[in-house]
């Protein structure tokens, strides 16, 4: 049985390489031209057949920082 399913991927983790200490900010959002510098976890999806990233006009990823560490990403 074969299916198609278009999803949106969060995860969620600590690397404490990225804590900071600043009395303005708690967290901070990244754009597109750091987002490949940083360190994401390798996910797969065991049997799968074929993947592919959502094509847009724009990118589809997301990554926010907190003063901890604790790193959000969201991707279609």
């Amino acid at each position: 049985m074969d299916y198609t399913v278009a999803l949106y991927l969060r995860q969620f983790w600590r690397d404490n390489r990225l804590a900071f200490k600043s009395a303005n900010e708690q967290e901070l959002t990244i754009g597109i031209d750091l987002i490949k510098s940083i360190w994401v976890p390798d996910t797969f999806f065991p049997n799968e057949k074929k993947s592919f990233f959502h094509e847009a006009t724009t990118h589809n990823s997301f990554l926010r920082i907190d003063n901890h560490g604790n790193v959000f990403r969201s991707i279609r």
